[in-house]
């Protein structure tokens, strides 16, 4: 694998809820196209660790499916994610399930149920629970804070992504705006300092952290906010604005989950492909961070060719452990046969490139006898004096 120029600038991508990496990629790919072989910009797409369902509309069925204009075998294996699911509400996907109400009108439809007649139970609603408490009280109850199940495996994944690979800056969409925001904050760990986003590009993005957290005189970040007027994240994309500050683009809606267009539109890709191509522009004049980045280029490529030199040397020098023989009977210690009354179970199947070297293996398969005629073989031959024989179809058994 070639490895990335030490004057390439790569950005990481992360998709909204509903949605995943490679649905990213293919609304924006004109868009990276374009930077990548222009400007030497690389956008980097990443998935996120939850796998969720579809949600339902106000009719009951469930959403299309984020991918349902790519192939069939393209849909499978890359199901809608999520960077985390609120714990405290009683849908199974609350932003999107809003979304889907608020932008096909559902809000106001009845449950089956009540459309026939049948009574339906009261669902708890923390929210009242809490206005029934300040009306007994007369004293104003405080709202316990929001939990986001998932968030901390959301994090954990992109520090250890970010810190993978030289990556400068990040670009979050919807849901993944709100966990981007959170990277500059990360705390040490081991005693290192994480390297925090150059900058930071934000589309319909929500905010995690509460009102009072200005975070833009303290982390200095050139950031870009591209808001659709409709957007049902709006109130809290504006807060994400007053906490990290930057410019706010409209948006055309062409990146969100319910666009028609498969792709970004114009309009989007001049507007971050000019704050990227500017940020790439800062970077050159900056002779300190461009020696930082030139450093993190080189220490991955020789973590990338450590990790090759590693694997290599395994697979022509496999460990004696790794070449034993499980069962005496079978080479690799696998058999595809089902195990009868007090015979031996043997263990799990290993990689057959680390149980012998290839010419030892196709010798030992050629002259490989079953296991009812090495029985047969045991009660009329007796074994060599030198063990020839037994080393012909054992090779590695022990005497």
């Amino acid at each position: 694998m070639a490895s990335p120029s030490p004057s390439l600038l790569r950005v990481l991508c992360l998709h909204d809820a509903g949605s995943n990496s490679l649905e990213l990629s293919r609304r924006i790919d004109a868009l990276g196209h374009q930077l990548y072989q222009k400007h030497g910009i690389d956008l980097v797409f990443v998935d996120a660790p939850l796998v969720v369902e579809r949600p339902k509309n106000a009719t009951g069925e469930r959403e299309p499916n984020c991918c349902s204009h790519f192939r069939p075998r393209d849909v499978l294996d890359h199901p809608p994610r999520a960077w985390w699911e609120a714990e405290n509400d009683k849908r199974d996907f609350p932003s999107l399930t809003e979304r889907a109400l608020r932008n096909d009108g559902g809000g106001d439809s009845k449950p089956e149920n009540e459309e026939a007649g049948t009574e339906v139970a009261e669902t708890w609603d923390p929210t009242r629970e809490e206005q029934n408490k300040e009306n007994e009280s007369g004293v104003a109850a405080t709202p316990s804070p929001p939990r986001y199940v998932g968030l901390d495996a959301s994090l954990l994944l992109l520090r250890q992504v970010w810190a993978s690979s030289p990556f400068w800056g990040v670009l979050a969409v919807g849901q993944a705006a709100g966990v981007a925001s959170l990277l500059p904050l990360l705390p040490k760990t081991d005693g290192r300092q994480p390297q925090p986003p150059a900058f930071m590009v934000f589309v319909n993005g929500g905010a995690l952290l509460s009102e009072e957290e200005a975070l833009a005189e303290h982390l200095h970040l050139p950031c870009l906010h591209v808001i659709d007027k409709d957007s049902p994240e709006l109130p809290s994309a504006e807060r994400l604005v007053r906490q990290f500050g930057g410019s706010v683009v409209e948006g055309d809606g062409s990146l969100s989950q319910r666009s028609a267009t498969p792709c970004s539109s114009a309009s989007f890709n001049n507007h971050v492909g000019r704050f990227l191509v500017a940020r790439k522009r800062d970077l050159r004049r900056n002779t300190c961070d461009a020696a930082v980045l030139a450093l993190r280029h080189e220490l991955h490529r020789t973590e990338a060719d450590a990790a090759q030199l590693v694997a290599r040397h395994v697979a022509e020098n496999p460990p004696d452990a790794l070449m034993a023989v499980i069962t005496p009977r079978d080479v690799g210690g696998f058999r595809d046969k089902r195990r009868g009354p007090n015979e031996d179970g043997g263990g799990a199947p290993c990689p057959s490139e680390f149980l012998l070297h290839r010419a030892k293996r196709s010798t030992t398969r050629a002259h490989q006898a079953t296991p009812e005629e090495e029985d047969h073989e045991a009660e009329q031959t007796p074994v060599a004096g030198n063990g020839s024989e037994a080393s012909r179809h054992h090779p590695n058994q022990q005497h």
